[in-house]
């Protein structure tokens, strides 16, 4: 079967399609695995026509080529990829023409580059632009254009089901939908997405406005650099079906990584992201801008086992009801590690909500900054019924509220540990002794305690020496600032120390904070030091090892006169073989180093090596074996 596969590769042959070629279903017609179906500019009415295995089908250009639906029947396919793998669409556009899904793949491999999908039904139940079944689908640069199109259940764009779908870059916009997945649905697939845009997809009554994923537990959703814009959910129904104004991921492992989410919204939970149910979830490094929803501003977590939110920024928007940026709701457990929370509100937990369900909420929140956020009851932090939550080492600023920023409810636990409070009217209401507390700052609060909070160990500070500002404010205990090794004893900092109070302090913060303020953190090879972050920062012989890699930038010494040449490479500089310093003219000859005199009155400088000072060899002499090897190391200009 493979020698046969190879043969039919070999003869492979390009059909052409146009004024001067065949027309478009005779080409299909005639193409066989390996061939490329060549499309001249121009606009090809279509209706139900396969592609072959193995074929290849490139148009002129997306804005020049376009495959139309033409046919009396309506809710019909353009064009149809089945049972067939290898298949390739490029630089074309496919259009429904409002009557027919565009593209239909089934128990088949495709892959689209720079593909439009446009115009489909006005009218439909799945899919409008693309259904796809038991397939592997490949989207490179494509374009998901739902203006003209209407679903009335599910995927306003696309619908994927038991399929392995790819997104790489592209534009997915204006899909719309009377259920779930304005954009896509993708229900029992694997979904990657790395660097597309979703823009104004909007579901009426379902979830997911841009993106709904329904996972069995070994499904994965990985996000990776995509942007969520405008997306919008508008049932204000509370269920959790209907949340997720751009994504919601249900059930399954979930990866959302280095996003942008802006201005999206869900008249029920989770302005931006929701996840549900998920065995294992990781949102982090996100940026977040002026999202809203009733629950969950921002992002909304249902009863998953494990959900891990790091080093996310969110900012503006808020909840009507609970949690302005963050609500979690239900059983499981949490991590809110490394976040920057700022300018959000809600009606109550303007910056976190946090409600246990029946068999309990464990959750860790941690090295986090939560500034100027705004609720009539917590400003900062609401909690209540079965929630156990560590609250160890975050800066809680400015919470405005008269019941407490942050706000412990009958029914929840919280160890409140390392935490600066400062710039509230109430810093800590506790309604029912459900608060633990120890060694936390307390500054500019109209009030430290609310109901029947106290501190064990408070830290009274006239002054924080904290380097607040703004947002972006690095939130740092300035020189002398009574905050550094004053927190709880039994925990130490990464360095070793006693551990610090705020967010820059306590056992693992230089994973998810800038300790030495050099602007950068995951990176960071030195994460006390902020003269060394990564190996862009090498200096040449500067006495430092920015890169951390035991060694600093030295010049080549090929002579061993102490003076180096203009070669680098990582050494230490006191070696044999390395100098600290360069200008050797000669580096061959170690008689000399900064003086080259003439060794003839005309001609030249030479030495007796026969190098030319500062040139390098000049054919009439050779270098050592050993100094040869050493030219192979990687040159650098000089700092």
């Amino acid at each position: 079967m493979w020698m046969v596969w190879l043969a039919m590769m070999a003869s492979a042959k390009t059909i052409e399609v146009g004024p001067t070629g065949v027309a478009l279903r005779e080409a299909l017609l005639l193409a066989k695995p390996g061939d490329v179906v060549q499309i001249a500019p121009g606009s090809y009415g279509a209706d139900a026509l396969s592609v072959p295995p193995g074929v290849t089908v490139v148009g002129a250009g997306a804005a020049d080529t376009v495959i139309r639906h033409e046919s009396f029947f309506t809710n019909t396919t353009v064009l149809a990829v089945q049972q067939a793998r290898d298949v390739v669409l490029q630089d074309l556009t496919i259009s429904g023409e409002g009557a027919a899904r565009p593209l239909l793949v089934e128990i088949a491999g495709v892959t689209l580059r720079g593909v439009v999908l446009r115009d489909g039904p006005d009218s439909i139940d799945v899919g409008a632009l693309l259904y796809a079944r038991l397939s592997d689908v490949t989207l490179v640069g494509a374009e998901l254009d739902g203006t003209r199109s209407v679903v009335e259940q599910l995927g306003g764009l696309a619908f994927v089901e038991a399929s392995v779908l790819t997104i790489e870059g592209g534009h997915f916009h204006d899909g719309t939908s009377t259920s779930d997945g304005a954009g896509i649905f993708a229900e029992a697939s694997e979904v990657v997405v790395t660097g597309a845009t979703f823009e104004d997809n909007v579901s009426e009554t379902g979830g997911g406005g841009a993106l709904l994923f329904k996972g069995n537990p070994s499904d994965g959703l990985t996000i990776d650099g995509a942007q969520f814009l405008g997306n919008r959910i508008r049932s204000t129904l509370r269920n959790t079906d209907r949340v997720g104004g751009a994504v919601h991921a249900v059930g399954g492992v979930v990866r959302i990584e280095r996003a942008h989410f802006e201005g999206n919204a869900a008249g029920f939970g989770g302005g931006a992201l929701a996840v549900s149910f998920a065995s294992d979830a990781l949102l982090a490094d996100n940026t977040f801008r002026d999202n809203d929803a009733t629950q969950g501003g921002s992002i909304a977590v249902y009863s998953s086992r494990q959900a891990r939110m790091h080093r996310n920024d969110i900012r503006g928007g808020g909840a009507t009801n609970l949690g302005g940026a963050v609500y979690v709701l239900g059983d499981g457990s949490f991590e809110l590690r490394g976040n920057r929370i700022c300018d959000t509100s809600s009606l109550s937990g303007g910056a976190i909500a946090v409600h246990g369900g029946s068999e309990g909420l464990d959750g860790e929140i941690r090295n986090n900054l939560v500034l100027r956020t705004s609720a009539t009851t917590g400003a900062s932090l609401l909690a209540w019924d079965e929630s156990r939550l560590t609250v160890i080492n975050n800066v809680f600023h400015e919470g405005i509220s008269e019941q407490g920023s942050v706000r412990v409810g009958t029914g929840a636990q919280l160890q409140l540990i390392n935490n600066v409070l400062s710039g509230h009217l109430v810093a800590v209401w506790d309604e029912a002794s459900g608060v633990s507390a120890a060694y936390n700052a307390y500054h500019d609060n109209a009030e430290d305690f609310g109901g029947v909070a106290t501190d064990a160990q408070p830290i009274a500070v006239g002054d924080l020496a904290l380097g607040m500002a703004d947002c972006d404010a690095p939130y740092l205990p300035n020189v002398g600032s009574p905050l550094v090794d004053t927190g709880d004893p039994t925990m130490d900092d990464d360095d070793g120390t006693r551990s610090d109070v705020g967010a820059h302090g306590g056992p693992g913060a230089s994973s998810f904070f800038d300790v030495d303020g050099d602007g950068v953190v995951q990176d960071d090879c030195a994460p006390f030091d902020p003269l060394r972050t990564g190996p862009e920062d090498e200096v040449v012989a500067d006495g430092l090892d920015q890169d951390c890699d035991g060694l600093d930038l030295c010049y080549v010494d090929g002579d061993g006169d102490g003076v180096g040449s203009d070669l680098v490479g990582a050494a230490v500089c006191t070696d044999a073989g390395w100098a600290a310093t360069t200008g050797d003219c000669d580096d061959a000859d170690p008689s000399r180093a900064a003086d080259c005199s003439p060794a003839v009155v005309d001609g030249p400088q030479q030495a007796p090596s026969g190098w030319f000072c500062g040139v390098g060899p000049t054919g009439g002499g050779a270098a050592p074996v050993w100094l040869a090897s050493m030219l192979l190391l990687v040159r650098r200009e000089r700092s």
